[in-house]
């Protein structure tokens, strides 16, 4: 019965993942905000400061090709030719 409620849980929680977390960000936006991501943590990795902080989060919007502000603005520059090359999560 647990294994049942976990299992249930989880694919209830992939579900609305999909739903929110459509991909947003587009190949050249991608490109741009891994590598200022990068750019910055690393900055902020040798200065010790919390811009670290920052470019991971930068990073992230890369790598999962999601930002929660263009969700917000409904901004996408994410185009429907790269349709099947979102990131799968699960």
């Amino acid at each position: 019965m647990l294994t049942f409620c976990i299992y249930f849980t989880f694919d209830r929680l992939k579900s609305f993942l999909f739903k929110i977390m459509k991909s947003n960000v587009g190949s050249t936006d991608r490109i741009i905000r891994i590598v200022i991501g990068i750019g910055i943590a690393i900055g902020g990795i040798i200065f010790e400061s919390y811009w670290g902080l920052i470019g991971v989060v930068i990073l992230a919007t890369g790598v999962y090709r999601f930002s929660f502000i263009y969700k917000l603005l409904n901004i996408t520059t994410y185009k429907k030719e790269e349709e099947g090359t979102g990131v799968q999560f699960f």
